[in-house]
């Protein structure tokens, strides 16, 4: 899209972003992290001559601590996006008021659409990784932390929904474009963290997060939604955005087939020698 495109498209989208900031302003709610500490638990450590903190300490199995490590990692940088999504949105309006950050993580520079998009996705992919980590947990603390923050994650996720929404009304081939150019290039912000793809490997053998959960829990759901393969006024950039997505959608579903299929081996075969 060209800069006065995506201007007029801003335009356009205004009063969808200024009805979408109404309803989260409206439906969410305040709450601070401290609520969630057991102040009761606490005690001296060994610089106040009490007892020092050791990793044993920790109620949660070492997978939950990675999960959380990484989820905490990945939030650190999502004020990050609001810095680029400022640069494309502007800070005028409900657009800014919605972004309200000033620094943060490079994602590339993404033009106006395919930043809607990929936020879609990543707020979605964050909620459901949250949750399940709060489940991996085992702990109601952590549980009800983690589903807390997943709330949050969800109402982000809605306003960008929405959002995508519209654009397809709007600019249908362009928006399906750069639905299919996020569906295939997804990253999280987190993936710039040292050490990410190793612990993204352990939480995917987990059940937390991996292939299958993020096509079945995260990709499609929102496919779904925006109805994309049922999108009617196409130019020909439009229909082969679709068939580019079908493609995309196809092989995404086949590697997290490969992916279950191979968890399941290893599994087995780790069962089958303690058992013996």
């Amino acid at each position: 899209m060209t800069a006065f495109e995506t201007r007029a498209l801003l335009k356009q989208l205004e009063a969808t972003v200024e009805e979408n900031l109404d309803r989260h302003l409206a439906a969410a709610e305040d709450w601070m992290p401290h609520e969630y500490v057991p102040w009761s638990e606490g005690r001296n450590f060994a610089a106040l001559a009490g007892e020092a903190w050791s990793v044993e300490q920790s109620r949660l199995s070492p997978i939950a601590r990675t999960a959380l490590e990484l989820n905490l990692l990945t939030e650190d940088n999502l004020p990050s996006y609001h810095w680029e999504l400022s640069h494309t949105f502007g800070r005028s309006g409900a657009w800014g008021v919605w972004v309200n950050v000033q620094t943060g993580w490079d994602s590339g520079n993404k033009p106006l659409l395919h930043a809607c998009a990929y936020v879609s996705f990543q707020e979605l992919a964050t909620r459901v990784s949250h949750r399940n980590t709060g489940r991996n947990c085992e702990d109601p603390i952590a549980e009800k932390l983690l589903a807390r923050i997943a709330v949050d994650e969800n109402l982000h996720m809605i306003f960008y929904r929405n959002l995508v929404e519209a654009a397809l009304e709007i600019a249908p081939s362009q928006t399906l474009r750069a639905i299919a150019d996020e569906v295939v290039g997804f990253v999280m912000p987190g993936s710039v963290v040292p050490g990410f793809a190793r612990k993204a490997v352990q939480i995917a053998q987990a059940g937390i997060y991996d292939l299958r959960i993020h096509h079945d829990d995260v990709i499609m759901p929102l496919i779904r939604r925006w109805r994309v393969f049922e999108a009617a006024g196409l130019d020909a950039e439009g229909e082969q955005a679709q068939q580019d997505l079908a493609v995309a959608l196809e092989a995404l579903n086949a590697r997290a087939t490969r992916f279950v299929e191979r968890r399941a081996e290893v599994q087995a075969k780790r069962s089958t020698g303690q058992n013996r």
